[in-house]
């Protein structure tokens, strides 16, 4: 089967004149998508606008994270001495009854309660503190909001961000469109001179599994023709025939002109 060699003679239809266009391609898609995409996010009520906004608005908040929290704890433990305070105190009254502790006077069981609130005051402050520390540790990351430093900080990096998604997706639409148009020049060069290879043409195009006559009309050829270069494409790997079928099918397995395409594109 003659392959069609030689496509670096036919200038015009060289498949590395496509990709010496790529970079120009590129950067007129990119700034098409990246006009696109400035516009949904800066309209109002937009993204890019929700985002700032928010941001200036969280980073405020977490600056008093330590405090509230801190408030919080202090509440929540109040409430908690208070009901461990009540329980020690039956405790104590329990342990009285039952002859385990001797008999103490009011006055020596408020000293009890006292000494016992002091020490859990003391445990509590500890605690509180430790948890204070800490988190104004974990929270020094958060930038600094005076100037609106933090907003345009914000604002660059989405920009940032665009600009690569933009270049991201134009790469990929003008990869698609070069890869198409490359392994359409490399096809044509193969099946000009080549009746085996418009045959695997014919079934790319189609997609579907095809009975000989058909391919046959097609070409305007005999069948005879057409099976015996069937033969030929099954033994090359190019194609693979359904035998459970009357008359059998035959399917494209793969084709000499998508490799080369690729090659074509490195």
């Amino acid at each position: 089967m003659g392959k069609g060699r030689g496509m670096s003679e036919d200038k015009d239809t060289n498949p590395k004149t496509i990709a010496d266009n790529y970079q120009e391609e590129v950067e007129l898609r990119a700034s098409s998508y990246r006009e696109q995409l400035m516009r949904i996010m800066s309209e109002e009520g937009g993204v890019l606008q929700i985002l700032l906004s928010d941001a200036g608005k969280n980073l405020e908040a977490l600056s008093h994270i330590p405090r509230l929290l801190t408030n919080s704890l202090t509440d929540g433990f109040r409430l908690g001495k208070e009901k461990l305070l009540l329980q020690f105190q039956d405790d104590v009254k329990m342990l009285i009854k039952s002859g385990e502790l001797k008999e103490l006077e009011d006055r020596e069981i408020a000293s009890l309660m006292q000494a016992a609130g002091d020490l859990l005051d003391a445990q509590l402050a500890l605690i509180i503190g430790m948890v204070s520390e800490s988190l104004s540790n974990y929270l020094k990351w958060v930038p600094q909001i005076e100037g609106g430093e933090s907003i345009e900080r914000a604002k660059k990096f989405i920009e940032e961000l665009i600009n690569v998604t933009a270049k991201a997706m134009a790469e990929r639409d003008v990869l698609k469109k070069f890869l198409k148009d490359i392994k359409s020049q490399v096809r044509e060069k193969y099946i000009r001179n080549s009746t085996a290879f418009k045959i695997l043409a014919i079934l790319e195009d189609e997609g579907l599994p095809m009975k000989p006559t058909e391919i046959a009309s097609r070409m305007g050829l005999s069948e005879v023709t057409i099976r015996r270069h069937l033969k030929r494409l099954i033994e090359d790997g190019y194609v693979e025939v359904d035998t459970t079928t009357r008359p059998y099918r035959y399917s494209l397995v793969r084709t000499p002109w998508e490799s080369e395409a690729k090659e074509e594109t490195r």
